[in-house]
């Protein structure tokens, strides 16, 4: 009987108290919560005096809802909802988890794949620009012969299918294959005859040859492209022009191995990476009529990751190492560990991996799919 007396009795102070302090609104609650923070009081000590101050679980869950919208619309963050329904037992104090995302890089490509897909990037030739001395006149070609001093006359000719231009007083004069140094020489020497000042050691009269509205070429372009066949360009059209002009590389396309046929020929094998990653453009020659551009499937690609300044996969050559594969990715990046890398790579049966030591970059030889 003496215990349960005793137990009534603290039942009724507690309820006394509960009155006495029912009335916190929502922000003392919290600024309750902020100054026993300050103490160092635990969060079991936080929960034993909000209960003596009369804060109820339901008052405590609301609060608790209320800040998780607030901090969530402000910072953006993710936060943990699964304090809301944990017991009185548990801590009230709001905890908020923040979900922090590694920034995604997107799917793995290949190195340069997309050059010749972009739209901003067409390498139309410019038309607006003098005619290089070493273009080779073709049927289709306009030229222009200018004359002036003592006399003046311009011509302005197409040339013919069977590669002549036709001048009134001189006849024709055939340019099919010349460039425009060539022509310029043969043009002058037949209007020579009719205007000798043109010969003379000190002349008045002068001449000059340019070429008007270039003809147009028909290039077929074959191999691993996206849409391969037979295309209308420019003369002045290169051999970048016509991969974009076909599309681009298709998926199993090499950007180290596209060939251009001449006359049966090879004339020029392009390795893309040549412009891409040293800027040097030699390879991209201009293109003459009937030539084919032929693009060859991949034999080797090689994928790297990790602490490298451009991870993605690149083609590889038969006879380059380690080495000139992390060249092409930039280097390793400051924080990067480089006195060894893994490598796994297929076998028949199982997949294998290879610890390779910086000694041996110059010398380890990868194999497609590494």
């Amino acid at each position: 009987m003496r215990i349960f007396r005793t137990l009534l009795s603290t039942a009724v102070f507690l309820l006394v108290a509960v009155v006495a302090y029912g009335q916190l609104s929502d922000q003392q609650v919290i600024s309750e919560v902020k100054r026993l923070q300050a103490t160092g009081a635990s969060q079991q000590q936080i929960l034993t005096e909000l209960a003596a101050k009369g804060v109820t679980r339901e008052q405590a869950e609301r609060i608790y809802a209320d800040y998780q919208a607030q901090g969530a619309a402000q910072t953006g963050t993710v936060v943990n909802t699964e304090s809301r329904t944990r017991e009185l037992s548990e801590p009230v104090e709001p905890e908020v988890i923040v979900v922090q995302e590694t920034p995604s890089r997107g799917p793995i490509s290949v190195f340069g794949k997309n050059l010749f897909a972009s739209k901003n990037l067409t390498f139309q030739p410019n038309m607006n620009m003098p005619t290089p001395e070493n273009y080779e006149l073709g049927t289709g070609d306009e030229v222009i012969i200018d004359i002036w001093g003592n006399s003046e006359l311009t011509v302005r000719q197409t040339i013919s299918p069977d590669g002549y231009i036709n001048v009134t007083n001189i006849g024709p004069i055939y340019l099919q294959g010349m460039d425009v140094k060539e022509a310029s020489a043969k043009i002058k020497t037949a209007f020579g005859r009719i205007y000798s000042d043109l010969r003379s050691t000190h002349p008045r009269t002068f001449i000059k040859t340019s070429v008007g509205n270039v003809r147009s070429i028909k290039v077929n372009i074959m191999g691993e492209v996206v849409l391969p066949g037979t295309y209308t360009l420019s003369s002045f059209a290169s051999v970048f022009h016509a991969l974009y002009s076909a599309g681009g590389i298709n998926d199993i396309g090499s950007l180290r191995n596209v060939k251009v046929f001449r006359k049966g020929q090879l004339e020029k094998q392009v390795d893309v990476y040549d412009y891409l990653l040293s800027g040097d453009s030699s390879g991209d020659i201009i293109l003459k009529e009937n030539d084919i551009v032929k693009v060859e499937p991949y034999t080797k690609r090689v994928q790297i990751t990790g602490q490298v300044k451009r991870p993605m996969i690149y083609e590889m050559l038969e006879n380059e190492p380690m080495s000139r594969l992390i060249e092409y990715a930039g280097g390793f990046t400051s924080d990067a560990y480089k006195k060894n890398v893994q490598l796994t790579r297929l076998g028949t049966t199982e997949r294998k991996v290879y610890t390779v030591e910086m000694i041996q970059y110059e010398s380890f030889a990868l194999q497609d799919g590494d």
